[in-house]
């Protein structure tokens, strides 16, 4: 069992996820979607579509699903559509949880960031040049206020880091110094 201080959310349960159906009314602008705790959710299905879609090109008909997702029919293509993405639009508490877990995330990026571009001794205006951004993305991204579209990968390169390596030498250098 978890810590005594732990507070179990609904979406901690199999059930707040688990998708039983979904469906679409008559002319695609209501998805009705049901979860297996017995949520009833419902909202305008045009909200999951990317930029790139058109509406008239989806068959609101044949939306399908399964226990983990929704799938819409665009075209030739299917668009898979988490469980979690519908949650994120319908229900508030579990919105403003994620956005806290992101920004959470945002912050520890950004700390490790600036913690590689002192490492170097670089300044805000010299890494902004290497990655060719502007100094306040920089700034944005190192203090984790970022917008969360904005793609941070070429601040990442310019410090000659990929995304699987940003943080593996911390974790490295901290055992190794433990174990000494």
């Amino acid at each position: 069992m978890g810590n005594q201080g732990e507070h179990r959310k609904r979406w901690d349960e199999d059930s707040y996820s688990d998708i039983e159906r979904a469906r679409c009314d008559w002319d695609g602008t209501v998805l009705t979607v049901e979860f297996a705790n017995g949520d009833r959710v419902q909202l305008d299905p045009k909200l999951l579509l990317p930029r790139s879609a058109k509406p008239e090109e989806v068959d609101w008909w044949r939306i399908g699903s399964n226990a983990a997702e929704i799938l819409i029919p665009i075209g030739e293509t299917w668009l898979d559509v988490p469980w979690d993405v519908i949650r994120d639009i319908t229900d508030p508490e579990f919105s403003a949880w994620w956005t806290r877990v992101d920004q959470k995330i945002l912050q520890k990026r950004g700390n490790r960031i600036r913690q590689l571009r002192e490492k170097q001794s670089l300044s805000l205006q010299e890494l902004a040049e290497r990655a060719n951004v502007i100094v306040d993305d920089v700034t944005r991204v190192e203090s984790g206020t970022h917008e969360l579209d904005f793609d941070p990968s070429s601040i990442i390169t310019a410090l000659g880091r990929t995304w699987s390596n940003l943080y593996d030498v911390v974790a490295v250098r901290e055992s190794v110094s433990r174990a000494s």
